[in-house]
């Protein structure tokens, strides 16, 4: 059996930034007075702040006081043998201007579906390229996975 290693490839801040505003589907993980919560959400990126889409999830209420949250949006690429991954550190507060016109992937606004939009300001950004090493050199500057869209 041949031993594999990973290659991480760190992002820089636009890479992270064009990565998050090409998703829409992430995870957010806080403290709960009930113990650790990660839940799984729909997003607009809204540079320098992210709003969650509101949904009918009760934790999510705990997000409408100020809490420290981390928030991850991720690709995984199993058959190329890639994974892009985002996390970000931040505060939750409710959204200090809910954006009707804001749009999820699934034509639903936010601001229609009865519950409160939640925002996260954004502390710290870091994201990695992880390439599962296979003997080919990492094409990592110009994986199609850095490049939404593409």
């Amino acid at each position: 059996m041949t031993a594999h290693s990973d290659i991480m490839i760190p992002l820089d801040a636009g890479q992270c930034r064009a990565f998050l505003a090409a998703g829409s589907t992430g995870r957010v993980g806080w403290s709960s007075p009930s113990g650790h919560v990660v839940a799984p959400v729909h997003y607009i990126f809204l540079d320098p702040v992210i709003d969650l889409q509101p949904v009918p999830h009760d934790a999510l209420a705990d997000l409408a006081r100020p809490t420290q949250v981390a928030f991850q949006v991720d690709n995984l690429d199993c058959d190329g043998g890639e994974a892009l991954i985002v996390l970000i550190r931040g505060r939750s507060h409710p959204a200090a201007q809910p954006q009707p016109s804001a749009v999820a992937d699934d034509g639903n606004p936010f601001v229609d579906v009865g519950w409160f939009p939640i925002e996260i300001e954004i502390d710290a950004i870091t994201g990695h390229l992880i390439i599962k090493e296979l003997g080919l050199p990492p094409l990592a500057v110009h994986s199609p996975m850095i490049m939404p869209g593409r």
